[in-house]
């Protein structure tokens, strides 16, 4: 989509919201047009880049701007209007959001299966080719819902949601117990799943709903792809969920956690307030509030204790 973002604009966007409190450097030519963003590894001419590293022949980018660190040392005259920040990777996916055109999506796919049962969907809902909505299902206004995705019986989802292709929410858990003679069957799952505003939830992740209470995650929660959310587990507020995790039943995730790449997670535990487990880690405690952890068995390796 066409983009054209006067540096101007850009610049005044930056300095009203405290992210830019150091001049611009270079020619700085406010009717200068940004058609896009670029990777500073691949820059392109008259778009948007960031730099983090100093390690760069600058005769190689093209960028007609870049958004970099405070600290760093440019070159005067290299054609390039260089915007220091203290933090150049949260600023720039700031202004991306902010000044990148947006595909409008509303409408519900002719190939949606939507249950009769009971559903009621928002303004401004998107549903794909191939999804497949269940009984007493909730979804709220501006949620957007690829293709291929799943979604049982009682889930709940936010506005302004995101689900990804082959998504499945309020399947059935792994919950098995052994009847009179002795045979394994299936605990029945009469809980269902509910998602607050603002969760996005990643390609082919399932999220099991509960057993006797609810399977819960809170507002802007992000999960990312391939990941198992098991039965009743809840995740509040702001929590990380990255890729290839598995979260067991009963787990609960407080606030402004990060769960890394190809974790597990035991169940029945707690992760504390601003926590972290490491990439591979097999958590089988409670994790304290802004503690990290990590190794298997996960142990802490810079303990901060509770705040």
């Amino acid at each position: 989509m066409e983009m054209k973002l006067k540096l101007g604009t850009l610049l005044d966007f930056l300095r009203e919201n405290k992210l830019l409190t150091q001049p611009a450097k270079g020619e700085i030519n406010k009717d200068l047009v940004i058609t896009g963003f670029s990777s500073i590894y691949d820059s392109k001419a008259n778009t948007l880049s960031r730099m983090e590293a100093q390690t760069f022949e600058w005769s190689t980018i093209k960028s007609a701007a870049v958004i970099c660190s405070v600290k760093a040392v440019v070159p005067e005259h290299a054609g390039i209007v260089f915007i220091p920040v203290e933090n150049p990777r949260d600023a720039f996916a700031v202004v991306v959001n902010e000044f990148f055109p947006k595909p409008t999506l509303t409408g519900i796919s002719d190939t949606a299966v939507i249950s009769q049962n009971n559903v009621q969907i928002g303004r401004n809902v998107y549903i794909g080719h191939g999804v497949i909505i269940g009984d007493n299902v909730c979804i709220d206004e501006g949620t957007r819902i690829f293709h291929n995705v799943v979604i049982g019986n009682n889930v709940s989802i936010g506005s302004n949601c995101i689900i990804h292709s082959g998504a499945v929410i309020g399947a059935d858990g792994f919950g098995y117990q052994k009847n009179l003679q002795g045979e394994y069957v299936k605990f029945p799952h009469l809980g269902g799943v509910k998602l607050g505003d603002y969760v996005e939830v990643g390609s082919n992740t399932v999220i099991a709903r509960g057993k006797l209470s609810d399977t819960v995650i809170k507002k802007n929660v992000k999960i990312g792809n391939l990941n198992h959310i098991s039965h009743d587990v809840v995740i509040n507020e702001h929590g990380m969920i990255t890729h290839q995790t598995h979260l067991g039943g009963n787990t609960t995730i407080m606030q402004n956690s990060w769960i890394a790449p190809g974790v597990i997670l035991k169940q029945g535990i707690t992760i504390g307030e601003g926590s972290l487990a490491g990439m591979g880690s097999v958590v089988i405690r409670d994790v304290n509030a802004f503690d990290t952890v990590a190794g298997i068995p996960a142990k802490p390796i810079n303990k901060k204790g509770s705040k």
